[in-house]
C-alpha cells in the first residue's frame, strides 16, 4: 500500500540522517568538518533539479519514482 511505502522511505531517510549525525558528533574535528561540507554541498543543489537528474538516469517507472522520492 502507498502508506507502507511512504513510511518505509521516510524511515530509511531518518536512519541515514541519524547515522550521519552520530558519526559526525562522535568523531568531531576533521571528520565533522568533512561531513558538514558534504551535507552542505548536497543541500545547495535544488531538490527539483536533483530529482530530474536522478530520474533521467534511472528511467521511467513507478519503482524509480519511489527511489527518487
Amino acid at each position: 500500500s502507498p502508506a507502507v511505502t511512504s513510511l518505509g522511505v521516510s524511515s530509511i531517510g531518518v536512519i541515514i540522517s541519524t547515522i550521519i549525525g552520530i558519526v559526525s558528533g562522535f568523531f568531531g574535528g576533521k571528520v565533522d568538518i568533512v561531513m558538514q561540507r558534504f551535507v552542505d554541498a548536497f543541500m545547495c543543489i535544488p531538490a527539483l533539479f536533483l530529482i530530474l537528474t536522478i530520474m533521467s538516469v534511472l528511467g521511467p517507472g513507478t519503482i524509480q519514482v519511489i527511489i527518487v522520492l
